[in-house]
């Protein structure tokens, strides 16, 4: 039986999405047949002084945890911190594991966590080394404002990045411009896309849930719904436009957390449209009803942004049925696929009378809004669910073991 180590920061029982995707990752390769041991910290994303064992077994996955300081993710210097702990920790690790293992799968968290391949590989040539880039380091860095494209150290990163990749034998994109990003390394011969599952995948299309729909929306004829973190990734571009467009018949409500939330409510603020809305993030329990309450998910993604990250509410979003009305690069992996798919829209600068008229009458057609569910239903179940994923990833480390 062939073994895979799977490293990333934060594993079960964490309930952030990117842990989740992670854990479920490790239960489909075992069913596959796999013998899995899964590395992680014993520490909570979000949770403060929450800590996990550091060594246990959980449905057949082995999982050992690193233990470190419980420095907080939302700092820049405890994140610094806690990715060069976590890296320390993996790589010794490496001297009582790595024999042990056939493949490895590193993910991005920690930040640069995939540098533990070095030491691993020294320790055991043999070993094939997979990387799944859920956000795209130091290029996301450099969105984000905290690097300078051309400043030594971003170029300092990327030579170093450069000779790792060299010895990574898979690397696992979530789209085709982050793959545009990730060729200048030199990888055009070693890359697949495998996206991340939405946490929820029912069994069919989910209903519109009424009561839900009526508190959040009134008696809008289009709700347009933006659900989950809004981060500085994230934007409000042309929302005033189109909100003034169907004000008439729709309504835009956006249920938020994150850390530009109150940036968020400011900017609205500005425009006075009355059709436009900001509430509270719905509870865990209660985010089916939430989700399932819109005709349409908003997704959005600042154009710098772009190839660096993957927003995962558009998967979310088609898991129950639903389309997408997409803010953001019209070249943009999202962008692509809506276009590809026929699963929705995507916004620009030049708002034109036909969207206006698309979205009225998606809102007043009831045979049209639900042919359009069961197709986004049918489209997340053939190419971006959790099995058809599983199935890639199967596929593809099989391969590098000949």
């Amino acid at each position: 039986m062939a073994r895979v180590a799977v490293f990333y920061q934060f594993f079960y029982p964490d309930e952030i999405v990117s842990a989740q995707i992670k854990t479920d990752l490790c239960l489909g390769l075992k069913e596959f047949g796999w013998e899995v041991v899964a590395f992680s910290s014993n520490r909570s994303c979000r949770t403060k002084r929450a800590a996990f064992p550091l060594f246990e077994v959980w449905r057949g996955i082995e999982i050992h945890r690193v233990w470190r300081p419980d420095f907080s993710q939302n700092s820049g210097l405890g994140r610094i911190i806690n990715a060069l702990w976590m890296i320390c920790g993996w790589s010794a690790y490496a001297i009582s594991n790595a024999r042990k293992c056939d493949v490895m799968i590193v993910g991005t968290e920690p930040i640069f966590g995939i540098m533990i391949s070095l030491i691993w590989k020294l320790v055991n040539p043999k070993i094939k080394v997979a990387t799944w880039t859920f956000d795209l380091y130091p290029e996301a860095a450099v969105a984000d404002r905290i690097l300078k494209e051309t400043g030594l150290v971003t170029r300092t990163l990327r030579s170093i990045l450069t000779r790792v990749y060299k010895s990574v034998h898979l690397v696992v994109n979530l789209g085709p411009c982050m793959k545009i990003k990730l060729d200048s390394y030199g990888l055009q011969m070693k890359q697949v896309t495998i996206v991340p599952w939405a946490l929820y995948e029912p069994e069919k299309v989910v209903l519109i849930d009424v009561a839900e729909r009526e508190s959040v929306f009134g008696k809008a004829e289009l709700a347009l719904l933006y659900s989950g973190s809004y981060g500085r990734a994230h934007c409000i571009d042309h929302i005033p436009e189109l909100a003034k467009t169907i004000a008439a018949f729709g309504k835009i409500v956006f249920s938020v957390g994150g850390p530009c939330k109150r940036d968020l409510i400011d900017a609205l603020a500005k425009f006075h449209v009355q059709n436009v809305k900001v509430i509270e993030m719905a509870d865990q329990s209660r985010l089916l009803e939430r989700l399932s309450s819109a005709d349409i998910h908003i997704v959005s993604l600042r154009r710098e942004w772009v190839g660096s990250v993957v927003p995962s509410k558009f998967f979310g979003a088609l898991s129950i049925g639903r389309p997408i009305l997409f803010i953001g690069d019209s070249n943009s992996s999202l962008a692509i696929w809506i276009r590809a798919y026929k699963i929705g829209w995507v916004l620009g600068a030049d708002l034109e009378s036909q969207d206006a008229r698309s979205l009225m009458a998606f809102s007043t057609q009831p045979a049209q809004k639900e042919r359009m569910f069961a197709h986004c239903f049918s489209v997340y179940r053939k190419y971006f669910s959790r099995r058809e994923s599983i199935i890639t990833w199967n596929s593809e480390l099989k391969k590098l073991l000949g």
